[in-house]
């Protein structure tokens, strides 16, 4: 493979494996969640807005507190005392909805110092209109106000304003907003990134955890949780990220098509050629040997007694099968019902699997089951496994566990 495909290759699976360890980190489908319960609502903007504000605001009732303020200022890149100390956050801050028509605004209103924050909620990928973010820092600069920061929320990430198609008068206006140095704009996405909504979701429920001083700890901590919980679920439910899709769209355009293709084609027979490794670690004198059952060449263990002439391991496209055989095809229920037992106990202790026993079947003079092998973390571990497990299946006897035959 060559090196830049190699590269491209890495970068998207580190991507798509954060992804699915976000998803399986956050626990999301077996949880239940309130605001997906009550209401469709949560698909609007609106929705995620109005919740943003409560608990951003200082002055919400009951579960107001500036020190989540102070969490959202680190989050978005700004000083936690850029607003001073939490009482001075209590005396002159407001949040507003829809002022000047823009989504959260945090407005710090200290005479001869005030200070604004500009929140634009794209979370569920509305639109841009034109001019947007502009006309809200020039309504906020004629009001008086030095504009801090403008987090841009989505889900993901990766969605920029397309400023260069604002109107000339606004080009003085984007070029502060889009400073290569220090730009006004900050790209918050749900999740994602190391400073994200849920990471600032969570720093409140972490301080929420530890303060005494507050009577209504337990009200702001499940609106806390349950705020996350949602927003955790809006990114499960979405099949692909930015990212990933971004990944796909180069993979595809890199003129590397027959490569990729011909890398995943091999890729499908993983199971096959981990069972050659197994294969090329035989030696002469192994007890595992090559042979072959009903005309397929499969490894062997010999252990003849009344009930079988051996185990064997053979190879599927993602997997590898493992069971026992005999010269004939008599698998007389109880029989079945022992070497089923037997071939459980294998699965669950040497690969953690618990197997269900219609995946046991018979084949010919074969009493098998297929292990994905997907969940080992190299060939190396295949083979020891594996073999161990051979080993131990050959020590099932007829006589000792039916009592005779």
């Amino acid at each position: 493979m060559d090196k830049e495909l190699y590269e491209k290759l890495k970068k998207y699976i580190n991507i798509a494996y954060e992804q699915k360890m976000l998803k399986t980190d956050y626990s999301y489908n077996n949880q239940f969640s309130f605001f997906m319960t009550i209401s469709d609502q949560y698909r609007k903007e609106n929705f995620h807005s109005d919740l943003l504000k409560v608990i951003l605001n200082p002055s919400t009732i009951q579960i107001g507190n500036p020190e989540y303020l102070r969490k959202f200022l680190n989050i978005i890149g700004l000083d936690m005392n850029v607003f001073g100390n939490n009482q001075e956050i209590k005396n002159y801050v407001k949040v507003e909805r829809e002022e000047h028509k823009v989504d959260v605004l945090i407005k710090y209103d200290k005479p001869e110092n005030k200070k604004a924050i500009i929140i634009e909620n794209k979370i569920n990928d509305a639109v841009d209109q034109d001019n947007q973010l502009a006309r809200y820092y020039e309504a906020l600069t004629n009001d008086g106000y030095e504009v801090l920061k403008i987090p841009y929320i989505t889900l993901f990430g990766g969605k920029i304003p397309d400023y260069d198609n604002w109107d000339n008068k606004y080009k003085n206006i984007s070029n502060k907003i889009f400073d290569k140095t220090n730009p006004l704009f900050y790209e918050l996405p749900v999740s994602n990134k190391e400073k994200c909504l849920i990471k600032f979701l969570n720093d409140c429920i972490e301080f929420n955890k530890t303060e005494t001083s507050n009577n209504n700890n337990h009200l702001s901590l499940v609106l806390l949780e349950q705020y996350k919980l949602l927003l955790s679920k809006l990114v499960e439910n979405t099949e692909m990220t930015p990212e990933e899709i971004n990944n796909i769209k180069e993979l595809f355009e890199d003129n590397k098509k027959e490569k990729l293709i011909a890398l995943l084609k091999n890729w499908e027979f993983r199971g096959k050629c981990a069972y050659e490794y197994i294969v090329n670690k035989c030696t002469k004198d192994d007890v595992i040997h090559i042979s072959r059952i009903h005309g397929s060449e499969c490894l062997v263990l010999e252990k003849q007694n009344n009930f079988y002439e051996g185990v064997y391991l053979y190879p599927g496209d993602s997997s590898i099968q493992i069971g026992f055989y005999r010269a004939n095809n008599n698998w007389d229920d109880s029989i079945k019902k022992e070497a089923e037992k037997y071939l459980k106990k294998i699965c669950n202790d040497f690969f953690n699997t618990k197997i269900e026993s219609n995946w046991i079947y018979i084949y010919k003079n074969w009493y098998c089951v297929y292990i994905e092998i997907d969940t080992f973390n190299s060939f190396d571990e295949i083979n020891t496994k594996f073999r161990k497990a051979l080993i131990e299946l050959s020590k099932f006897k007829e006589e000792s566990t039916l009592g005779g035959c």
